[in-house]
């Protein structure tokens, strides 16, 4: 009789690279952390304003 592995799969850089490259994460917010493929979870306004403006003062330099 076959058994399952339980243990989950540990992605690498690279791998995770190339599925984003592939659009396996289209309009998803996902990290590698510690070789697993984590979602992230939603940004809030405060946070996404930030990052905007941080992002366009840095274009700036």
């Amino acid at each position: 009789m076959a058994t399952v592995d339980p243990r989950p799969k540990h992605w690498t850089r690279d791998q995770y690279y190339r599925m984003g490259e592939a659009g396996l994460f289209i309009d998803q917010r996902v990290e590698l952390i510690d070789g697993g493929i984590l979602t992230m979870s939603p940004m809030k306004a405060s946070h996404a304003a930030s990052v905007q403006l941080t992002a366009s003062a840095l274009t700036k330099i």
